[in-house]
């Protein structure tokens, strides 16, 4: 089942949900001192229900300026009154109509609808994929078990838009299937899959996202590095491990990986400023120094003492960046002595920055 965009009612209907809304003309003057509006007799007062009918009906069956601005008018007062109205119209059996009305009902957060979206759905319906996305919007626990069905669908569209919905449901017990997304061979579904397992904090996740900030996609990678950040402390001794083991090429998404955990990651990062690896006690110093958490404060300066230049020279840089008076002494002796070049002008440049020059 693929959404037919070129069918009219649907576009009107993603116009009206994005506010994509055209000026309508001007009305035109009245002809002889006529008032621009008329009273209207008490016999054409209709009811909430008439009213949302024909819209509806604007919709269906109008030309496009009809449409579109009865799209608008059908937005702007679906609200809570008119929901029954909504739902008993999804209960029904126009498919153009049930995806206006899933469109206001999924604006409306309206949860009702859930249980009809799921077996519209589970049908042969020509708006299955845009039902669908609305379901799926939804973040309810009641359409994990199609969700995950949807995980197997031949459309990456569908298993994509599953993805994301079992994240926004909270479906932890659905992490061990969003896992295994994380292999998929279209792009999109891997970065849904990602940022649902960041939201699901599935601590089994840690490491295959870390195997995914590898990802031949730039966004998957992306999506990858924020979900960790949300993982925290499990992904942090396998991004330790990657960083001295790992790809070289992928040392930046390993560190913006543990900049996205802030201060869940300060311990870990002050910890490793002692590890034997010259490479991973650079990264650690950069790492907080980007963090800025005062805490890593008086590690960084014992790191100004490494015997490393690379590490001193980052250590310095984190200070700098922290603009930590604490370090002064230790960076104006690294300044004028130091033998290493990037160290002293790490260390100069430190200085002018806490100092306010």
């Amino acid at each position: 089942m693929r959404h037919d965009k070129k069918i009219l009612t649907a576009v009107i209907a993603a116009m009206a949900l994005s506010s994509c809304i055209r000026h309508r003309k001007p009305m035109a003057e009245p002809a002889g001192g006529m008032p621009l509006l008329r009273p209207v007799p008490a016999s054409g007062i209709t009811s909430p229900k008439q009213d949302m009918r024909g819209l509806l009906n604007a919709i269906k069956f109008g030309n496009e300026a009809e449409r579109l601005d009865a799209s608008k008018r059908l937005m702007e007062t679906a609200g809570a009154s008119v929901s029954a109205i909504l739902l008993d119209e999804l209960r029904g059996r126009n498919p153009e109509t049930q995806l206006i009305c899933a469109s206001a009902l999924a604006n409306l957060a309206d949860a009702r609808a859930v249980p009809v979206l799921i077996g519209l759905v589970g049908q042969d319906h020509p708006y299955g994929f845009d039902l669908f996305v609305f379901l799926a919007g939804f973040g309810d626990s009641r359409a994990v078990p199609i969700m995950e069905k949807m995980l197997e669908s031949d459309d990456p569209a569908f298993r994509a838009a599953a993805a994301e919905g079992l994240g926004k449901a909270g479906s932890v017990a659905s992490a061990n299937r969003l896992i295994g997304m994380l292999k998929d061979k279209e792009a999109p579904v891997r970065n849904k899959a990602a940022l649902a397992l960041g939201i699901l904090k599935a601590p089994d996740a840690a490491l295959p996202l870390v195997l995914a900030l590898e990802d031949k996609s730039d966004y998957v990678r992306a999506s990858a590095i924020s979900a960790l950040g949300k993982l925290g402390e499990p992904a942090i001794p396998l991004l330790f491990n990657a960083i001295v083991f790992g790809n070289p090429d992928y040392h930046l998404q390993y560190m913006e990986s543990l900049m996205a955990m802030e201060g869940m990651a300060v311990p870990s990062l002050i910890d490793a400023l002692s590890h034997p690896d010259n490479t991973l006690r650079s990264y650690a110093a950069r790492s907080l120094g980007n963090i800025g958490d005062s805490r890593a404060e008086a590690a960084l300066i014992s790191a100004l003492k490494d015997k490393a230049p690379a590490v001193r020279g980052d250590a310095a840089n984190a200070l700098r960046m922290m603009k930590a008076p604490g370090a002064l002494l230790v960076l104006k002796e690294l300044a004028g002595n130091d033998p290493n070049e990037f160290v002293r002008a790490a260390s100069e440049a430190a200085i002018r920055s806490i100092s306010g020059q």
